[in-house]
């Protein structure tokens, strides 16, 4: 199917600095080259010279018509199978010859007002082509094209700045001038895109402004910019089809190449249409008597040679046919010497490439040291022995395939001049080589060079040294900033360590508030303000400061990108090792499959889809069999193509069990709508069944169209709570389907479709999740610390974003040798201190292994840190302490000072908080059941650890004895009759508003869009001295996360909520919650409710029957305890002032 066009026409007005000498300088700033290239692509047709100051006969003619603007006519340019036509006006002001001020008109606007203007008129106005027009408007060689109606409409604007270096034109006056005509373009509400001119000569100082300006914050980015060279013709219709694009708001911008990448197309471009000109002449030009009118003739017939004109021009094509025949005239003898003579310096660089190699030797004893090289053979070639030459050998000169050198060339004056040339080259640079070592040894000498310190502040000492004399300033520059650079480096990573030794210091800020205060950040600094290594950056202060405010930001929200340690951040070191690890096929507590059970599937698509479908499932499983954790299923199939009311009384007897829909265009896709919800005599819809939606490729349909059916596969899937299949983003075939989607769908109906009725928690869920965190930087391998675990025989290794290990063992020892499943995840320490911090971590953790390094005094605070986060938070969690001492307990790896105090420390550690240490012995990778002493005690107190995250010590009273004459709390209403009374009520309180401790908690499943419900009758006040925030009315302020730990234990819970199960939860739930979390499809039930939850009647009870409850569910291992997720209290706190700090979008500083 042909794609519909979408023609559209544009009229662009081109704008910028003119005015007469004075303003502009002696040259403008390229308007009329940029139109000029735009209109004309053609060489030929390209004037490099225009002229803004005129006679004023040819002001008054009829292409210049009394205006101050050109009309440069049209030209049509497609996009993505539109047509776009641009007519295209540059505003100007023309200066008269003899008063040399700008011409008056009707219109006595300055330009800064009348270049904006959205309409233009002049009626019998000509079209413009170059200067020699003017005058001649009548003469039959110009096109005589007027503009259409004789006005346009401006649809758009493009500003040049030039930012090549003009005399008599300040960078200041443009940039002021410029912006004055952003932002009248912008008040006209008209699109506008800034476009640099001249970038092939660009200042860098001119180009940064350049991008200053785009970058005022009043533009929101809003104006492009787009570097361009008209005599290059680079960019030049990109800013067009940009700014085209801005004004037709259906089309997406187009991305903007830069300037450099930008003139390397264009060379290539280029090279490619020389070479293939210079080939056509090698070709066709054989006769170094050819002349060019004829051979021109000749040659217009190719179209590499057309091609070549339409690039460089006629002119050029000529010079280079001159250039071919001159070729042709040298004698073949004087072009095979140049051509060896090239080849020479690099060959002789080549044999001799350091003065070592020459070690004083004349140029005869250099050639008898080639001669005898190994490589000889491959750069040099024997042709007349004796004392003949090889210009007397006529095969040789003539054989252009043997690019080898005459060994006799060597014996040429020519020759010798090279190598004194190279051999003067390596004295040169040896001698600077030595001046730079010497002057970077002094650098490193000198106490007084520090971070951040200027030559300028320190050549003082340098003054009067041969290394620092000898050198030009650009060399002494550059050696130091080498050196600078290091110890900026090295001052840097020994500060980021710092900020990793007193991670306590941030682990206290960590979700404690939405804004950080100055307070803040100076109590940060005055822990570590005394240490040498934040001294060392007092000459980077700025780069200190946004380095410790980036640190802040990264442990709020840290992940492996922003990682300071890059590609040894323990996340992508553990993600690493654990893509390439093999693990078992199949589970241990997933038995083999013994027999077939039964999968009849329904296939729903029109015009032969359902057939084709059923087709490449039976190529893709043989035997129709499928397999799906552990379950083998036989499949059956019913392809449905018409009226499905027809099709209801067969699928009686067939018991569909799954649905597949395939749909390809809008026919099908209406079919499959009107299908699915098709009802039969027993209310019986397709509905019921687990769906998956799979789009099939058209190769008719256009790649809008294709997206557009994505998007409604997608709606349709999301309304039926469904799985949906769409074609790979890398799928190349031109087939209906690939194996990928079919598979896809298999399994995903495989895993919701269970007959045993088991869900999928009992087949996934681990027995025990241990935590083993791991720091950023350490110089150890990942595979010391989980090689005993992947030598374990892992029954899974996930290597996604949430990286684990799976293993079983035997932890009770029990005699049928029952195994347990331990899911070990892996991690940064920053990972988990954020989410601890954040109670992000939907997932329980019966232990943690706190792995560091004791020859890093960062991984030992690190360590040291979470250890006491943990103990805070969880005071009988398992936990073991392993040091990596890579060499095992060796006597060679005790000598260094700094990792016995560190081991010494770690011991002590886990004395005072009653954990376990361990110390890697040699080969600890290879000892598979090195860890299983600690699991077993992680096993023995999982049921404790369970209590301990989800239910906290028997609640208080309701209310305290000072508050024993409170009336009773009124029975609970509806959560809108809380909301009536004030909509502000976090950020201010009335005399009217219940007070804060009187508001319901809340608690929203993660995908509920309705209303909160009321989750608890009124719980009792907070003491005064849980919070340091008060409000200004005397109010007792309290943060989210405390509301949140409050109300898990004192709020009266509805107990018919529907919760979300966690990772770790055993309860049956709906399977498409479950995959949910794993990125695979809809969080929500599978099938829609057929009531609405807000009629639902909420049941309420008090702490007592809350607290009986759960005791009997707990015991009966039917509730899986999880966080409670009820919405905070926002309190009011400090105005916000926003900062940009590097990576990170927004860090909030509260002053």
């Amino acid at each position: 199917m042909a794609k519909k066009t979408d023609d559209r026409t544009f009229n662009v007005s081109v704008i910028g600095l003119s005015g007469t000498e004075k303003d502009k300088g002696p040259i403008g700033v390229g308007k009329s080259c940029f139109c000029n290239r735009f209109i004309c692509q053609v060489a030929d047709k390209y004037s490099h010279d225009h002229i803004s100051v005129l006679s004023q006969s040819d002001f008054a003619g009829r292409v210049i018509n009394n205006d101050h603007f050109l009309y440069w006519g049209e030209v049509t340019k497609t996009d993505d199978g539109s047509n776009f036509t641009f007519h295209v006006i540059e505003q100007t002001e023309f200066i008269d010859d003899v008063s040399f001020q700008p011409f008056k008109t009707g219109r006595t606007d300055p330009y800064h007002k009348r270049c904006i203007m959205t309409k233009v008129q002049s009626a019998e106005k000509l079209m413009y082509i170059c200067k020699d027009q003017l005058g001649m408007e009548t003469d039959s060689s110009y096109e005589q094209k007027i503009m259409p109606d004789g006005k346009l409409n401006v649809d758009g604007f493009i500003c040049c700045f030039d930012v090549s270096q003009s005399q008599q034109r300040t960078l200041e006056h443009q940039v002021e001038f410029v912006i004055h005509l952003l932002n009248g373009v912008l008040k006209n509400k008209k699109p506008v895109v800034l476009v640099t001119t001249k970038t092939d000569e660009v200042n860098e100082r001119y180009l940064k402004e350049a991008e200053k300006i785009v970058a005022r914050k009043e533009y929101k980015n809003n104006i492009p910019l787009i570097g361009t060279s008209a005599h290059e013709n680079v960019n030049i219709e990109l800013a067009f089809m940009t700014l085209a694009h801005l004004i037709d708001k259906t089309k997406t911008r187009p991305k903007i190449i830069p300037f450099s990448e930008a003139v390397k197309q264009r060379k290539e471009i280029l090279d490619v249409a020389t070479e293939a000109y210079k080939s056509l002449l090698k070709l066709q030009v054989l006769d170094s008597k050819a002349v060019w009118s004829p051979t021109k003739r000749r040659l217009e017939k190719d179209s590499d040679f057309g091609h070549y004109v339409d690039l460089f021009g006629t002119d050029s094509a000529k010079r280079l046919f001159r250039r071919h025949i001159a070729y042709l005239r040298e004698e073949q003898i004087k072009k095979r010497e140049q051509f060896f003579l090239k080849k020479l310096p690099e060959t002789i660089n080549h044999f001799l490439p350091d003065l070592i190699s020459i070690n004083d030797k004349p140029w005869s004893g250099c050639q008898r040291y080639i001669a005898d090289h190994p490589d000889y053979d491959t750069y040099f070639v024997e042709v007349a022995p004796g004392d003949e030459s090889w210009k007397s050998k006529q095969d040789f000169v003539e054989n252009y395939s043997e690019t080898r050198i005459p060994f006799d060339l060597l014996n040429s004056s020519d020759a010798e001049k090279c190598f004194r040339n190279h051999l003067d080259n390596l004295q040169a640079e040896y001698r600077k080589s030595q001046l730079k070592k010497k002057f970077k040894i002094a650098l490193e000498e000198n106490q007084h060079v520090i971070p951040g310190k200027g030559l300028e502040e320190t050549y003082i000492f340098f003054v009067g040294k041969e290394c620092y004399n000898d050198l030009l300033s650009q060399e002494r520059e550059q050696v130091y900033e080498q050196h600078q650079g290091e110890l900026r480096q090295k001052a840097k990573l020994e500060f980021q360590e710092l900020l990793w030794e007193k991670l306590e210091l941030f682990i206290r800020m960590i979700g404690t508030s939405d804004t950080y205060t100055q307070e803040d950040i100076k109590s940060i600094t005055k822990d570590i303000e005394d240490d040498l290594r934040y001294r060392k950056l007092d000459k980077m202060e700025g780069e200190r400061n946004i380095m410790l405010l980036n640190h802040l930001g990264f442990m709020e929200c840290p992940s492996k990108d922003r990682c300071h340690f890059r590609e040894k951040c323990a996340e992508n070191k553990v993600q690493f090792l654990l893509a390439s690890r093999p693990v078992r096929p199949e589970p241990q507590t997933i038995t083999e499959p013994t027999e077939c059970s039964p999968l009849n599937l329904v296939l729903l698509g029109k015009d032969g889809l359902a057939t084709s479908i059923m087709k490449e499932i039976r190529l893709v499983y043989s035997n129709d069999e499928f397999q799906c954790f552990g379950k083998l299923y036989s499949l059956d199939y019913r392809t449905i193509e018409d009226d499905i009311n027809v099709e209801f009384n067969t699928l009686a007897m067939f018991k569909p069990h799954v649905c597949i829909c395939v749909y390809n265009s809008r026919e099908s896709f209406d079919y499959l709508k009107t299908s699915l919800v098709t009802t039969d005599d027993n209310n019986f819809t397709l509905q019921d069944l687990p769906i998956a939606i799979v789009q099939a490729y058209n190769k008719n349909l256009s790649e809008k169209e294709q997206v557009i059916l994505h998007e409604r596969g997608q709606k349709i899937a999301q309304q039926l709570e469904c799985v949906f299949i769409d074609i790979p983003f890398e799928y190349e075939v031109q087939d209906l389907f690939c194996r990928q989607q079919i598979t896809r769908a298999l399994e995903s109906l495989g895993i919701e479709f269970n007959n045993d009725g088991r869900p999928l928690s009992e087949i996934m869920e681990p027995d025990l999740r241990v935590g083993m965190c791991l720091m950023c930087g350490d110089a150890f391998s990942a595979e010391i610390p989980l090689g005993p675990l992947l030598n374990s025989n892992p029954t899974q290794v996930r290597s996604d974003t949430n990286p684990s290990v799976t293993i079983e063992a035997n932890l009770e020892s029990m005699p049928d040798l029952t195994k347990q499943k331990i899911e070990v995840c892996c991690g940064s320490y920053h990972n988990f201190v954020a989410k601890i911090q954040k109670e992000e971590e939907e997932d329980v953790y019966h232990g943690f292994v706190l792995v560091f390094s004791p020859k890093r005094k960062a991984s030992f605070c690190t360590m040291n840190a979470f250890a006491d986060l943990l103990r805070r938070y969880w005071p009988s969690m398992p936990i073991l302490i392993l040091a990596i001492t890579e060499n095992g307990a060796s006597s060679v790896f005790f000598q260094d000072e700094m990792s016995q105090s560190l081991i010494q420390k770690a011991i002590k550690v886990a004395d005072d908080l009653g954990i376990e240490y361990m110390t890697t012995p040699p080969n600890f990778q290879k000892q598979a059941l090195v860890y299983n002493n600690f699991l077993k005690e992680v096993w023995q107190k999982r049921e404790e650890i369970n209590e301990s995250y989800y239910y906290e010590a028997t609640s208080p009273p309701a209310y305290d004895e000072s508050m024993s004459n409170r009336p009773p709390a009124p029975l609970p209403k509806p959560y809108d009759a809380y909301n009536t009374k004030s909509s502000t009520s976090n950020s201010q309180s009335t005399e009217d508003s219940d007070p804060l401790y009187d508001q319901p908690s809340r608690y929203r499943h993660p995908s509920d869009s309705e209303p909160e419900r009321p989750s608890s009758t009124s719980p009792p006040p907070f003491r005064a001295d849980q919070s340091g925030e008060y409000a200004q009315n005397g109010e007792h302020l309290v943060k989210p996360s405390v509301i949140k730990r409050r109300t898990n234990m004192n709020a009266a819970w509805a107990l018919n909520e529907r919760r979300l199960p966690s990772k770790a939860s055993t309860l049956p739930t709906d399977i498409g919650q479950n995959f949910h979390e794993n990125g695979n499809w809809s969080e929500q039930s599978r099938h829609p409710s057929t009531g609405s939850r807000e009629s639902e009647e909420t049941v309420w009870v008090e702490n007592e029957q809350y607290a009986s409850f759960y005791e009997m569910q707990r015991k009966s291992n039917l509730y899986s305890p999880q966080k409670r997720n009820s919405a905070g209290i926002n309190a009011p706190l400090a105005k916000p002032e926003q900062i940009e700090i590097a990576d990170y979008a927004t860090v909030k500083v509260s002053y």
